[in-house]
């Protein structure tokens, strides 16, 4: 919702989403009917339009400026005497592809320095094009050496079919974004009476073709240019993503699909027939849409496109229908998940994308800080980002500042400002806080959470505490009812986005022994503690066992008490650690500190020069 940023301008409204008509601030004044809504205002994405003065614009581009990266851009006069040469042409009609879409994307030749082979190279240009600028453009060589702008931003290319459209095709290069638009994909179309004579739009028309600026590489994907397009795509209603059928391109389409949010993907099924040479003078079936296109012709790309499957979500599953990935992760064995990085905790509770854990505990006894700390480790050596509502740290400035401590090992009067700042570039980089100034109910909290997980590409949330959410509670629900939909809403969300959903609960009443101290908190002390056992995946209680005696003490004993899928790691027991406060940082009985990022880069390069087992992380299954 674009409420505030458009009521800076003037413009007055009287509802914070939807469409309204209102006055328009530049001319109503000066006009004979001052009370005519000539401006028409689309609240909801923060478009307006005066049908009188003409003054339009939309307020979701202006972005602080403060949080954009200062990009270079190529010459913009580069597109003025662009040169497409017969042999470009030749080749890319070999593939297929007119000179008529050329021209659309401004595909050209040019001599260009090419840092593969150290001299100028005859290229293929492929600009990026956004709001009729260029942004970018990427060189290709006769040798598939290829480069983008230095330091220009990265962001789709074919962003100039995007306009009036709200479906996008994304593919894995150019050149099959542009075989889309060859067989009809994106192209103009007047709109067409359907069989019971309604106008709608063209069955073609209605898709942007896009393709991603970077290809696909297995293993961490470098998606920047999700986060620089995120307030465009955000807009889109479905996606179908056409990367190619090789190892590479699955792991980008699954890192797309989660980012972009599974209910609006669609999936292509490539024709099984093998057509295409390989390497050893076998025969293997197309890998991309261009291979179709030319095996094929273009009726067989416009099947395959929109025959695409849309992913299942929930519903029945046969076994056949999951047999492929059953086989290959039988094939590959059990992959244990994602390690904490604190070394005997791994033994009893691992990162799981997709499921719910529950931490708990005693208020004031440091839950908090041992969850995010065993957040920050993760960013720290695996990159891993973090969403977090938590309403008892606000204002965000004292959530950060904790970060801080934690991340530089000490406290904030004994760092210098060099340390300072190194700390706050890093966790502004990996972990988001949350604090919607108006609604703190599940839906509004779900809503940022996807906002970060599409732009900042999220691999955990954490609520703390649970009680502090607005309730959805109709009137006539029990308590356990309310819980039981709200925590299936949970587990919904943490499949479908692919993420670990963490969730920070206190117990209703402190149990006293008889020597003054505290049991371990466990499920059935919370309210509705049945139902958090059912629901969620992983149980945590955090417990300090000398705090009836000490309140400094720093003794800490861990219980993991729930376990889903124990093969792929944790088990059911408990550990001790020990909380060294003068570093504000946990580590083992022989005082090993875990969140370090010395240490950190120092097992990044051994694990880099093979002098020790790469131990990031691999999934065992994926969500959905």
């Amino acid at each position: 919702m674009y409420y505030d940023k458009l009521t800076y301008l003037g413009i007055h409204l009287r509802r914070r989403s939807g469409s309204e008509k209102t006055q328009c601030p530049k001319c109503s004044d000066s006009r004979r009917n001052k009370k005519d809504t000539c401006l028409s205002v689309n609240i909801t994405n923060g478009e307006f339009n005066c049908h009188h003065c003409g003054w339009k614009g939309n307020v979701r581009y202006f972005e602080k400026k403060d949080r954009v990266k200062n990009f270079t851009k190529p010459e913009q006069s580069m597109l003025k005497h662009i040169e497409l040469t017969e042999k470009v042409v030749d080749y890319f009609q070999k593939r297929g592809i007119s000179k008529t879409t050329l021209d659309k994307f401004l595909i050209h030749a040019k001599e260009e320095w090419m840092p593969q082979t150290q001299k100028n190279e005859r290229c293929i240009v492929f600009p990026y094009m956004r709001g009729g600028e260029i942004i970018n453009a990427k060189y290709r060589d006769g040798n598939k050496g290829f480069k983008l702008v230095k330091d220009a931003e990265l962001i789709l290319f074919g962003m100039q079919t995007m306009d009036n459209r709200h479906c996008a095709i994304i593919t894995e290069g150019e050149i099959d974004a542009l075989t889309a638009y060859e067989v009809g994909f994106g192209n103009q179309y007047e709109p067409e009476p359907d069989k019971n004579g309604e106008v709608v739009e063209h069955n073609l028309g209605r898709w942007a073709v896009l393709s991603v600026p970077n290809g696909a590489s297995k293993g961490n994907q470098r998606l920047d240019y999700l986060d620089n397009c995120s307030d465009w795509l955000s807009e889109f209603d479905e996606f179908i993503i056409a990367t190619d059928g090789d190892a590479a391109g699955i792991s980008l389409k699954d890192e797309l699909i989660r980012r972009l949010g599974v209910e609006k993907c669609r999936v292509i099924d490539y024709p099984s027939e093998k057509c295409v040479p390989d390497k050893d003078g076998l025969k293997r079936s197309c890998k991309d849409l261009n291979e179709v296109l030319i095996n094929f012709g273009a009726e067989k790309v416009v099947d395959t496109v929109l025959s695409s499957e849309i992913i299942p979500v929930d519903g029945i599953y046969y076994l056949e229908d999951v047999f492929p990935a059953m086989l290959d992760n039988f094939k590959r064995g059990i992959q244990i998940a994602p390690t904490t990085r604190f070394t005997e905790m791994d033994e009893y509770f691992r990162w799981k994308k997709g499921d719910i854990n529950l931490w708990t505990g005693y208020g004031n006894h440091g839950k908090t800080f041992f969850v995010m700390q065993l957040m920050l480790t993760k960013s720290i050596f695996d990159g891993w980002k973090w969403a977090v509502f938590s309403p008892e740290n606000f204002p965000a400035n004292d959530f950060y500042d904790d970060l801080v401590e934690m991340y530089s090992g000490k406290w904030l009067d004994k760092m210098n400002e060099e340390e300072y700042v190194k700390a706050c570039t890093f966790i502004n980089d990996h972990i988001f806080y949350v604090y919607p100034e108006n609604e703190h109910d599940l839906t509004s909290i779900h809503e940022k959470f996807r906002y970060l997980i599409l732009k900042k590409g999220v691999d955990g949330v954490m609520i703390d505490p649970f009680n502090q959410l607005d309730k959805e509670q109709k009137p006539y629900e029990r308590d356990d009812q309310y819980l039981s939909l709200a925590l299936k809403d949970i587990k919904r969300f943490a499949l479908l986005n692919a993420v670990s959903y963490n969730i920070i609960t206190h117990p209703k009443n402190p149990i006293y022994k008889s020597d003054g101290s505290m049991k371990v908190v466990d499920m059935y002390d919370i309210a509705g503690g049945a139902m958090w056992g059912n629901k969620c995946d992983q149980i945590v209680s955090y417990y300090r066992p000398n705090f009836h005696l000490d309140k400094n003490d720093t003794n800490v004993e861990v219980y993991t008490q729930k376990v889903k899928r124990k093969r792929t790691g944790g088990k059911l027991g408990s550990f001790a650690i020990r909380l060294n406060w003068s570093v504000k940082r946990y580590s083992d009985m022989f005082d090993n500190i875990y969140c370090d990022p010395i240490k950190a880069e120092k097992i990044k390069f051994q694990e880099k020069s093979g002098l020790i087992p790469n131990s990031t992380e691999e999934q065992g299954e994926m969500p959905f």
